[in-house]
């Protein structure tokens, strides 16, 4: 079936010098429920995964938006300024924790785990790269390396550069977007 949406917005406008100066506000939390996600089955049944309603995804956060009308005679300036920060995070995926790890890129992966932002970055830290032989044969690298290529941390200090060494490394999703415009 399709995802369902649930959402609640309290916003309110205020316009002060005959509205030369508007501010807008909108605070939202918008639930989806039902989500169709690819859930692991065991491969005995000849299929790696089915497409499933399972899963919850909470979307709150706030939008401000402040219109100024500066000039308002022949010379006409309006400056227009607006700020927006979602908060987003994945409440229930059917009873798993996380799901499988799908690949985005050489090295990098998504992770998509309960309580967390949807499809984190998770892969290895970065720390520059490899600058001659002998950092090779000193430090903890992995197999097929060699002068510039890209250097990894080894997180959990075994010596050894492997899947147990990566990480969550961030989310595509923005912290805030913001704009400014002006108009003359």
């Amino acid at each position: 079936s399709w995802e369902k949406t649930r959402e609640f917005n309290l916003g309110f406008e205020v316009g002060i010098l005959s509205d030369r100066f508007l501010l807008t506000a909108d605070l939202y939390q918008r639930n989806t429920t039902d989500l169709l996600l690819n859930n692991p089955i065991p491969a005995v049944t000849g299929f790696t995964a089915t497409t499933t309603n399972v899963g919850e995804l909470a979307n709150r956060g706030i939008e401000l938006a402040l219109n100024t009308r500066v000039l308002t005679g022949d010379l006409q300036w309006n400056v227009r300024v607006n700020v927006s920060r979602n908060i987003n995070e994945v409440v229930d995926l059917g009873g798993l924790e996380s799901l499988p790890l799908s690949k985005a890129s050489k090295g990098m992966w998504f992770l998509t785990e309960v309580g967390q932002p949807l499809g984190q970055f998770f892969g290895w830290v970065q720390e520059g790269v490899w600058l001659n032989e002998e950092q090779l044969q000193t430090n903890p690298s992995y197999p097929g390396a060699r002068p510039g290529s890209i250097r990894v941390r080894d997180l959990n200090g075994d010596g050894e550069i492997d899947a147990d060494d990566r990480a969550v490394l961030g989310s595509y999703l923005p912290d805030f977007d913001f704009g400014f415009i002006n108009d003359f």
